[in-house]
């Protein structure tokens, strides 16, 4: 899974992905964008919550920023869209496999 900027994505699609992106998507999350986790193996965006009011969702992704990772936390689906509270998010190790984390509650 990737961390990307949500809102790019739906307007410019898969070219607001990736390293080039960083900056505006940094500069988005700072300006108060809900920033979001994109498994491309399941071509998946999972909205990140909060867990508490007033708590930034974004500060556990912050420094993975259009990097590669697995995140762990409890995963919701309603009305077509996904969303994941993050309980732990680090580098991505290679060999993951998303669908089954995902079905674990987990985003990989």
């Amino acid at each position: 899974c990737e961390v990307m900027d949500p809102a790019c994505f739906l307007e410019a699609g898969a070219k607001s992905i990736g390293p080039g992106h960083f900056q505006c998507a940094f500069d988005c999350a700072r300006s108060g964008q809900t920033l979001a986790i994109y498994d491309r193996d399941a071509d998946r965006i999972y909205f990140i919550a909060g867990e508490l009011p007033g708590k930034n969702p974004n500060d556990p992704v912050m420094p993975f920023i259009h990097k590669k990772v697995d995140v762990t936390g409890t995963v919701y689906h309603r009305a077509g869209v996904y969303g994941i509270v993050i309980v732990k998010v680090e580098p991505h190790k290679p060999g993951a496999s998303g669908a089954a984390a995902a079905a674990k509650g987990a985003a990989k």
